[in-house]
């Protein structure tokens, strides 16, 4: 009896150092209100690639938006194949999973808040987005045509008429 309680006064007092050891998960808004707590430390940040992928020399910038901010991780080249959709008009990208070291203001990259990527998985692959045409779209485009040929007319007709005085 008097070991299981010795194990289990070591596990609860390692318990902290192991769950301090483990990466925290976090969103963006987390990164930007909590960045001097977090500067430094290993984040697991999750969000939708969006806009471009920048490649520079062995690694490239990608931008991931949870929805509310976007934030930009840095990640080898590698990783960059795993990247199949980035979100733009017309597309979502994929959903991206990322573990690294969060810098508040990045020596490397002039003092920029951003990831350094160590590990990428990728949640959700993207796909492209059918935006229908709304019906009053169409008649209005219509509308403005029809209008433009009447007012065109008129316009031929007139200048004609003044050249025959």
């Amino acid at each position: 009896m008097k070991r299981l309680k010795i194990w289990c006064l070591l596990f609860l007092m390692l318990m902290p150092a192991v769950a301090s050891a483990s990466a925290a998960d976090v969103t963006s808004t987390d990164l930007i209100e909590k960045a001097f707590a977090l500067d430094g430390e290993t984040v697991v940040y999750t969000g939708e690639a969006i806009g471009e992928t920048l490649q520079r020399g062995d690694h490239a910038w990608v931008n991931l938006s949870d929805g509310a901010n976007a934030i930009g991780v840095w990640i080898d080249t590698e990783m960059l194949g795993m990247i199949s959709t980035v979100g733009r008009y017309g597309q979502v990208g994929d959903t991206l999973q990322v573990t690294g070291v969060f810098h508040r203001a990045c020596r490397e990259h002039g003092g920029e808040l951003d990831i350094h990527a160590v590990q990428m998985t990728v949640v959700k692959v993207g796909h492209a987005v059918a935006w229908p045409t709304a019906g009053w779209m169409i008649f209005g485009a219509c509308a403005f045509v029809a209008m433009d040929a009447v007012l065109l007319i008129v316009y031929l007709k007139r200048r004609s008429f003044r050249g025959k005085r």
